[in-house]
């Protein structure tokens, strides 16, 4: 009986070692913030504004050119409808 009031009693004093310990090496949500605001200046200093607006650049000049390539083969293939022989069926 005795033995396994030492052992509760040493279990209990684990548990409380235990949760001190984790207590104090928390993190914090200052720290969290912290973190979170350093790894977002490292971001915009690597990805960079310039970038990024060259790549917004290239993108429009992108859908500019397949606008264009869709208007043209819009009225190149009406164009080849009228002159088909297949079209002209008696």
């Amino acid at each position: 009986m005795l033995a396994l009031a030492v052992i509760a009693i040493a279990i209990a004093g684990a548990g409380i070692y235990l949760a001190i310990d984790t207590r104090e090496k928390a993190v914090s949500e200052g720290d969290v913030k912290s973190l979170q605001e350093s790894l977002e200046q490292k971001i915009d200093t690597v990805s960079g504004g310039a970038e990024v607006s060259a790549l917004k650049s290239e993108l429009e000049a992108l859908k500019t050119r397949v606008e264009k390539l869709e208007s043209s083969g819009a009225k190149g293939s009406a164009g080849e409808k009228e002159k088909s022989p297949q079209s002209a069926k008696p």
